[in-house]
């Protein structure tokens, strides 16, 4: 059965906020955008909502369209992530509070490389900053 998890998007100054798995993880070192696995009979809006305050801190003023999904393997099989923008209060988002990540990035789309990305949250990104900048 293939495993559900959202990402959060939040993109400030056309720049996304970017995570980066400790090392210890699985795929430590990787940077990504927040997100998680939905819990039981949870909606992506709620989940969204959790994840982004449980791995930032930051509060979602707004959930908008779904954007840069893709799929990718585990141990335990394939797992789709689902991708939502969203809005955060923007006096908050100098204030990230790191629990399950070492360290965090506001980052353009220009400046990609310097960070150590899959293929798959590369090419999410793009997306993602790209349709972010015309609404």
């Amino acid at each position: 059965m293939k495993k559900i998890v959202v990402g959060i998007a939040v993109v400030f100054n056309k720049k996304i906020l970017i995570l980066r798995r400790k090392t210890d993880d699985f795929l430590g070192g990787y940077w990504e955008i927040p997100g998680g696995k939905l819990e039981k009979n949870e909606t992506l809006e709620e989940a969204a909502n959790r994840e982004l305050a449980e791995e930032t801190g930051l509060i979602a003023t707004s959930l908008k369209i779904t954007v840069g999904g893709f799929e990718y393997q585990t141990k335990s099989g394939t797992t789709e992530q689902i991708n939502l923008l969203a809005d955060v209060d923007e006096t908050n988002v100098d204030s990230i509070k790191l629990l399950e990540h070492d360290s965090f990035a506001w980052v353009a789309i220009n400046d990609l490389d310097q960070y150590k990305l899959s293929s798959e949250m590369r090419s999410c990104i793009e997306q993602i900053l790209s349709i972010s900048n015309k609404i």
